[in-house]
C-alpha cells in the first residue's frame, strides 16, 4: 500500500536517492557489482509503497555499514502509518550524496564484506628468479607474481569494494650471518600493518604501472605493479637488492625469500 499521508514521496524524490545507491551498489565500472540491491526506480507519477521505501533504507544502510560501519537511523523504516517528512527525504538524499562522493567510497571499513576463504586466493604458486649472485656489482633477486581476474568488470568490482592486493614477504630459515639479520629485521618491518605495501583501487583505476621503493640502510625492496591493457591482470615484480653489495654478501643457502600477494 502507498505510504500514508506522504504526498512528498513521489517518484522524483525517491528516484533521486535510489539512483545514487544504484550507482554505488550496482553494476558498471563504478559500482560494487551487487545484483542483490533491494530498491529499484519508481515509474513516472508513482508513489513509494512501504516495502519500496524500506528497501531504499536497507540499501542505504548497506552502503553506510560497508563504508563507515554505522547505519542510518532505524526510525526511517516505516511501520503502520509512520509519516516521513520532506526534511527527512532531504537529509537522506544528502547522506547518500556524501557517500557517493566520499573519498572512503572505495575504501571499505575493515569489518565489512569479507570474501569467503575459498575465493580469496588468486594463485597458489609463483615464479622466483635469481638474476645474479649476491656480492657482484649489480646484484638483485627478483620475484614475479600475477593476479588475474575473469573479466575487467570483475576486477573493477573487486577494487571498488575496497579490496586490495598486498605484499607480504617472509624469510624461511634462521639468520646465520649479519646480512641475514638485516634482512630479517627489514622483512619484519614490512610485515607490520602500518608498513605493508597495498595495491588498491586508486592504483588500479588511475595507473598502468606504479613503482614503490622501500629502503632500510643498504637494503632495498622495489615493487613494480603493472596492469594489463585489458584490465584483467596485475603483474608484480618485486626486486630485492643490497646497495652495498661490495661490502656485504648474502649466502644463498642461508635463507629463502618468498612473497605472497
Amino acid at each position: 500500500m502507498p505510504i500514508s499521508g506522504l504526498s512528498s514521496i513521489n517518484n522524483n524524490d525517491y528516484n533521486d536517492i535510489q539512483v545514487i545507491l544504484d550507482d554505488i551498489l550496482g553494476l558498471g565500472e563504478n559500482g560494487y557489482g551487487m545484483p542483490q540491491i533491494k530498491s529499484g526506480p519508481l515509474s513516472t507519477g508513482a508513489r513509494a509503497t512501504t516495502n519500496q521505501w524500506n528497501a531504499l533504507i536497507n540499501d542505504l544502510n548497506t552502503v553506510r555499514y560497508h563504508i563507515t560501519n554505522t547505519g542510518t537511523s532505524t526510525a526511517y523504516f516505516i511501520t503502520g502509518t509512520t509519516v516521513i517528512t520532506s526534511a527527512t527525504i532531504n537529509n537522506l538524499y544528502a547522506d547518500a550524496y556524501l557517500l557517493q562522493n566520499s573519498l572512503q567510497r572505495y575504501t571499505c571499513h575493515p569489518n565489512q564484506f569479507y570474501t569467503t576463504s575459498s575465493s580469496r586466493t588468486f594463485f597458489k604458486d609463483s615464479l622466483s628468479i635469481r638474476t645474479n649472485s649476491w656480492g657482484t656489482q649489480t646484484t638483485s633477486i627478483s620475484h614475479q607474481v600475477v593476479a588475474t581476474f575473469p573479466s575487467p568488470l570483475t576486477a573493477r568490482y573487486y577494487f571498488n569494494l575496497g579490496s586490495y592486493l598486498n605484499f607480504v614477504p617472509y624469510i624461511q630459515g634462521a639468520a646465520i650471518n649479519d646480512l641475514d639479520g638485516e634482512w630479517l629485521n627489514f622483512v619484519n618491518y614490512l610485515r607490520t600493518s602500518n608498513n605493508e605495501y597495498r595495491y588498491t583501487h586508486g592504483e588500479f583505476v588511475n595507473y598502468l604501472s606504479t613503482t614503490t621503493t622501500i629502503n632500510s640502510g643498504t637494503l632495498q625492496v622495489k615493487i613494480l605493479a603493472e596492469k594489463s591493457v585489458d584490465e584483467t591482470a596485475v603483474k608484480f615484480t618485486i626486486t630485492y637488492k643490497n646497495n652495498a653489495s661490495s661490502t656485504i654478501q648474502l649466502i644463498p643457502s642461508a635463507s629463502i625469500y618468498k612473497i605472497t600477494v
